[in-house]
């Protein structure tokens, strides 16, 4: 799978429902009771309790050995790039303006160096 192909695969299910955004309240969450995930919760191998501390931050999620599916760890990503991600799905999930997730998706683009108009085309 491409990088590009990850990614969409990743926040095209979240742009067709924001419902499914792990939102509980008012704060992102990785995975909620419900079985909702967030973008990077999407692809946590083996979910442990203390990711739901609201101070365990990705940049230590990331840091947890083998933390990530292995679909996930081979596309290589840094962790700034992780985060890009996971604010388009914060901005749909907590705020659902199109212009805000256009411009979240414009930066995932520039960092990641995909090509993401099949998302954007979504907001239209």
């Amino acid at each position: 799978m491409t990088r590009q192909e990850f990614i969409i695969d990743t926040l095209k299910p979240y742009l067709l429902d924001s419902s499914l955004c792990a939102v509980k309240n008012g704060q992102c969450k990785y995975r909620t009771g419900d079985g909702r995930m967030c973008a990077v919760g999407k692809h946590i191998k083996e979910y442990q309790d203390r990711f739901d501390n609201d101070h365990f931050l990705l940049d230590q999620l990331l840091a947890v050995p083998d933390v990530l599916t292995p679909e996930a760890a081979a596309q290589n990503l840094h962790g700034y790039q992780w985060g890009s991600i996971q604010a388009v799905h914060d901005r749909i999930g907590l705020e659902d303006l199109s212009k805000i997730v256009a411009v979240e998706i414009n930066r995932v683009e520039r960092l990641c160096e995909v090509d993401l108009t099949e998302l954007k085309e979504l907001l239209k």
